[in-house]
């Protein structure tokens, strides 16, 4: 009976992330500028925004209301108050909101 060693590796390899669609690089750069984090999908629209600090007002996230697919968001600060839901309903694909 022969042995073998360890079992093949898979040769196939996850496809590469597409750069990040013009319109959603604009409005991630200008997250970046107000000191949040931008995670982008596979396919290179802006999946999550996420805010830590407190600099963000409730004005700047009219500017994220033409991202596409994003799925969540986390607004952080005392310039946040409840008027930014109606940025945050212009959005219909977020699923995960969070606010401090």
């Amino acid at each position: 009976m022969q042995k073998t060693s360890a079992a093949k590796a898979d040769t196939k390899k996850a496809a590469p992330a597409k750069e990040p669609i013009p319109a959603e690089a604009a409005i991630a750069e200008k997250v970046k500028q107000l000191g949040g984090n931008v995670t982008f999908d596979p396919q290179g629209y802006v999946a999550a925004i996420i805010f830590t600090t407190g600099q963000l007002k409730d004005q700047d996230v009219a500017s994220f209301v033409g991202l596409q697919k994003i799925s969540r968001i986390r607004l952080y600060g005392p310039g946040i108050s409840d008027a930014v839901v109606d940025h945050l309903v212009k959005m219909p694909t977020l699923v995960d909101i969070e606010t401090e």
